[in-house]
C-alpha cells in the first residue's frame, strides 16, 4: 500500500516532466502540465512526511518547541488553507472559535497546526456533499480543536482502528481515495507528547467529529511585527547559500531574488568559509549564510564552526538547511554554532519568516 501511494505520484511526476518538456507544446498545455507536477510532489512530500514524522515518533526523536503563538491566528490560518478545496467541491466550509478560547498559548505551533490540518484534509476528502466545520473551544482545563464533517460516518469497531498506522475504515477507503492511513496515528502520537489525547465521535449516516484535546496554556501574544515590516528586511540584504545539489540551489537561488535578496553562491563548505572571508575583508560582509549540513570537502558543521571563530552568532546568523529531520541533527547543528534549523523539502513560508527575522536583527546591529 505504502509502496503503492509513494510510486503513484512519482511516475506521474516522469510523465508530467517528460510531456512539459515536448518541443513546440502550447503554452496553456505547458503550464497545465506544470500545475499537475506540483500536485504529484505535493502529495509524494505529504506521504514521505508521514512516513518520517512516523518513525521519528516511535523512535522517540521528535522534541516539541515549547514559544508563544497565536492560536486564535493559527486556526484561522488552516480554515483559509483549505477555503478553496472546500469551495471546489461544493461544501460549507465554516469556523467557529468560542470566545473563552485564548489568542495566545504556548506550545508548538507547527504540531499543532498538523494536527488540525489532518482531521480538515481527512473531512475534506472523505465528504462530498452538506458541510464541514472547525470548532475551537476550551473543555476542563484544556483547548480542544474539533472537526465536524457530513462524510458518510464511521462504524464503532473501526474508530480505533483509525489511530493505528497504515490503517483505514476499509480497504475500499484506500482504493478510492488513497493515502497510507498514518495521518490520524501522527496526530495521536503528538497529542500524547503535548499530554493530551484524540478520539472521534461518529456513526454511519451521521458524519464524524475528530478531536483533538491538547492542554496549552494561555500566553501573552507575540509581538507582531509593524505593517510592512515583515518583508522590508529583506530587500537589499546580502544572504551567502552554501548547497552542492544544483537543483537545490536553482530553487533557493530564484526564490531568495524573488524576496529582492543579493545572492552568493558556494557549492561546499570550505567554499562558503572562503567567500564570508572575501566579502568581509572587501568591506561587503554577508547579512546571513544559508548552510547545507552535507556537502563534499567540508561539511557545514566544519564550516560554521570554522567561521565562528571569527564571527559570531550576532555578527553572522548561519541557519542550517537538512533533509535529515531528527532531534540529533539538530542539537548537533545548533552546538556546532548554527543560530537555526531549517528542513527540507523547504516550506517557504517558514523560510521567509527566518530570514526576514535573522536579517531584523542584523540591520538593528548595524
Amino acid at each position: 500500500n505504502t509502496s503503492h501511494e509513494i510510486r503513484t505520484p512519482l511516475n506521474g511526476l516522469l510523465g508530467l516532466a517528460r510531456l512539459a518538456m515536448q518541443p513546440g507544446l502550447a503554452e496553456a498545455r505547458r503550464q497545465q502540465y506544470l500545475a499537475q507536477m506540483i500536485d504529484s510532489t505535493q502529495s509524494l512530500t505529504g506521504i514521505i512526511s508521514d512516513i518520517l514524522d512516523l518513525s521519528k515518533v516511535e523512535a522517540g526523536r521528535i522534541t516539541l518547541e515549547d514559544v508563544a503563538f497565536g492560536l486564535r491566528d493559527t486556526v484561522a490560518a488552516v480554515h483559509h488553507a483549505y477555503l478553496p478545496l472546500a469551495e471546489a467541491k461544493g461544501l460549507a466550509f465554516v469556523l467557529s472559535v468560542a470566545d473563552e478560547v485564548p489568542a495566545a498559548v504556548r506550545g508548538d505551533p507547527l504540531r499543532v497546526r498538523q494536527i488540525l490540518t489532518n482531521f480538515v484534509a481527512n473531512a475534506i476528502k472523505f465528504t462530498e456533499r452538506g458541510s464541514v466545520r472547525i470548532e475551537a473551544g476550551v473543555r476542563g482545563g484544556t483547548i480542544r480543536l474539533a472537526v465536524h464533517d457530513t462524510g458518510p460516518g464511521i462504524a464503532a469497531d473501526t474508530q480505533q482502528r483509525l489511530f493505528t498506522p497504515f490503517s483505514q475504515a476499509d480497504d475500499s477507503i484506500t482504493r478510492r481515495y488513497g493515502g497510507t492511513g498514518l495521518g490520524l496515528s501522527i496526530c495521536r502520537e503528538l497529542a500524547a507528547l503535548m499530554g493530551g489525547s484524540v478520539g472521534v465521535n461518529s456513526a454511519p449516516g451521521y458524519g464524524s467529529a475528530f478531536w483533538a484535546d491538547l492542554p496549552l496554556a494561555a500566553a501573552t501574544p507575540p509581538a507582531a511585527p509593524a505593517e510592512g515590516d515583515a518583508l522590508a528586511p529583506l530587500q537589499g540584504g546580502r544572504v551567502l547559500i552554501a548547497e552542492d545539489n544544483p537543483v537545490n540551489m536553482l530553487i533557493a537561488v530564484a526564490m531568495l531574488e524573488q524576496w529582492g535578496l543579493d545572492v552568493t553562491q558556494a557549492s561546499d563548505g570550505a567554499s562558503a568559509v572562503e567567500a564570508v572571508d572575501a566579502a568581509a575583508a572587501a568591506g561587503r560582509p554577508f547579512d546571513l549564510v544559508l548552510m547545507d549540513v552535507h556537502m563534499p570537502v567540508m561539511s557545514g558543521h566544519a564550516a560554521v564552526r570554522a567561521l565562528r571563530e571569527r564571527f559570531d552568532a550576532e555578527t553572522l546568523p548561519v541557519i542550517a538547511l537538512t533533509a535529515a529531520a531528527l532531534t540529533s541533527e539538530r542539537d548537533e547543528a545548533m552546538a556546532a554554532g548554527m543560530n537555526d534549523f531549517l528542513t527540507k523539502p523547504i516550506d517557504v513560508a517558514r523560510l521567509r519568516e527566518t530570514l526576514a527575522r535573522y536579517l531584523r536583527r542584523t540591520a538593528a546591529a548595524t
